[in-house]
């Protein structure tokens, strides 16, 4: 008898130390998005040459801002927010169709050098909602 309380205590344990993982990830993720997003733009590879900064004040209703660039040459480009999606134009107004586009991350390459360099007259950038798994959905 005394085993199975035991056993239901630590099967609990385990549960509410599971669900702390989930919420603190949830945190975590919430925590790494920043308050104003910050985005420079290089006419040369690995962050050299001219640089357009870009900002975004918080709060801005903004759905998908444009920016027009000041150089046509993009060599590489630096964010403070992992979960953005950067798409880059030929027009000076972001319509018609992408030249190239970056998620979050990938405007850093895992070897740290840039190698090409993109023609584009405008940037937008969309934010990407975090995908949290259910805890079903976790492996362990």
């Amino acid at each position: 008898q005394m085993k199975h309380i035991f056993l239901l205590f630590f099967i609990l344990c385990l549960v509410s130390v599971q669900a702390g993982r989930i919420y603190s990830s949830s945190v975590n993720i919430q925590l790494q998005r920043p308050r104003q997003f910050l985005m420079d733009v290089y006419t040369r590879p690995n962050r050299k040459g001219l640089v357009q900064h870009v900002r975004l004040e918080p709060g801005t209703a903004f759905t998908r801002p444009c920016w027009n660039l000041q150089s046509k040459h993009v060599g590489s480009v630096a964010i403070n927010d992992p979960f953005v999606k950067i798409s880059f134009y030929r027009t000076s107004d972001c319509s018609g169709f992408t030249i190239n586009t970056f998620h979050g991350p990938d405007t850093l390459p895992a070897g740290g050098k840039y190698t090409s360099i993109i023609k584009a007259k405008s940037v937008s950038v969309t934010r990407i909602r975090p995908i949290l798994l259910r805890d079903t959905d976790r492996f362990y």
